[in-house]
């Protein structure tokens, strides 16, 4: 029986070594891949600009970026980074089967997290959040985002080098729980917060009764935690995570879906969309070469306010062109526009979506209508 395991096992490994993956030009990488911190490196140790920080890239547009590290005279640590770098790269789709490709995997994950902080964290009050550690996720150097769900499971599907689609399914903690403490959001119960102007906004949304902040997380303020769920009710219900269907080609890519995004540097996170948050709606399209690169991305942004089943009367969507330039190797600069558009529906008189303002070419600064943009 040992030597039929044994043989099936082998037999495995050699169908999976000959459908060996090709790579996808379309291929997305997640900011949680260990390419971007390789490369960043590795440029930042060969003395070169920084690569471009509109992430994530594509297969081929890693494969542009990477071109241009001169591989001969490499140190130990950057050859080591290098080969690295080049693996990744390489890996490919799991499963190739000539004009398609397949993929999927299932990650287990366990962990524990501890803090040493002796406030007694029973104690509660609108204010209390403000003035003490450990109470929500933020306060943790490992918060929500950075956390691994207790499983995960994934697929991908690639069609010869230009089609590529990802969707994942996850369970694990929820940034927040029924377990948790709120405080109401509206101008006449907004407590001690002062969050809430006298007509009822944060910022530029309406907060109406349902609106509420979390304040205290039943599982964030504990002393010590383990990702592992004792109930359904701490269960992270907004998933899939990532979801993506994208084409590309060796010098282009379109991209539609979920993902976290960064899009701009910055001493302290990004200049534009930072990735504080575990995921991003968008559409976005993207045209390379070795010294430029265009990319024009549509932010499909959450405009509900209320945790009950309300339609979303409030449609916003962030528009960002960029235009990236990299006349030597050691310098580049990027120019961007970028304008939140704003359309809302008042009762049954909703307002039209007009596909004119949509245009990936048009100068945002002229959209100066303020009751529908909001130029940035």
């Amino acid at each position: 029986m040992k030597r039929i395991l044994v043989v099936a096992i082998v037999i495995i490994m050699c169908i999976s070594m000959a459908f060996a993956a090709e790579t996808v030009n379309s291929k997305t990488f997640p900011l949680t891949s260990d390419l971007y911190e390789l490369m960043d490196d590795l440029y930042s140790l060969q003395g070169l600009a920084r690569p471009s920080t509109s992430r994530p890239w594509s297969q081929s547009e890693a494969e542009l970026i990477f071109s241009r590290v001169d591989a001969s005279g490499l140190s130990k640590v950057q050859q080591s980074i290098y080969e690295r770098i080049q693996d990744i790269l390489d890996e490919g789709m799991r499963w190739d089967f000539g004009e398609y490709g397949l993929g999927g995997k299932i990650d287990l994950a366990f962990e524990a997290y501890l803090h040493t902080n002796d406030v007694d964290f029973e104690e509660f009050s609108t204010t209390y959040a403000f003035q003490h550690d450990f109470v929500t996720d933020a306060d943790w150097v490992r918060g929500f985002e950075e956390r691994r769900p207790l499983a995960k499971a994934s697929m991908d599907f690639s069609i010869s080098d230009f089609f590529y689609t990802y969707c994942d399914m996850q369970y694990g903690y929820g940034r927040v729980t029924k377990y948790d403490k709120f405080v109401r959001l509206n101008e006449d119960k907004s407590g001690d917060l002062d969050l809430v102007t006298s007509d009822g906004y944060i910022g530029s949304y309406l907060m109406d009764d349902g609106s509420h902040m979390m304040l205290w997380s039943a599982q964030y303020s504990k002393k010590f935690a383990t990702n592992v769920l004792p109930a359904s009710a701490h269960f992270d219900f907004i998933w899939p995570k990532r979801a993506i269907l994208a084409v590309g080609g060796e010098k282009w890519s379109l991209q539609y879906g979920r993902d976290r995004l960064e899009i701009g540097n910055s001493t302290a996170g990004n200049m534009l969309v930072d990735n504080h948050t575990d995921f991003h709606d968008y559409l976005s399209a993207t045209f390379y070469s070795s010294g430029f690169k265009y990319q024009w991305i549509n932010l499909f942004m959450n405009g509900i306010t209320n945790n009950g089943e309300v339609r979303t009367d409030d449609t916003r969507i962030y528009m960002i062109h960029t235009l990236e330039f990299r006349p030597i190797s050691k310098l580049s600069f990027i120019i961007s526009e970028d304008v939140m558009y704003k359309v809302s529906s008042d009762g049954n008189d909703p307002q039209v979506v007009d596909l004119s303002f949509i245009n990936p070419a048009f100068i945002y600064h002229n959209l100066n209508n303020r009751s529908m943009f909001n130029a940035i």
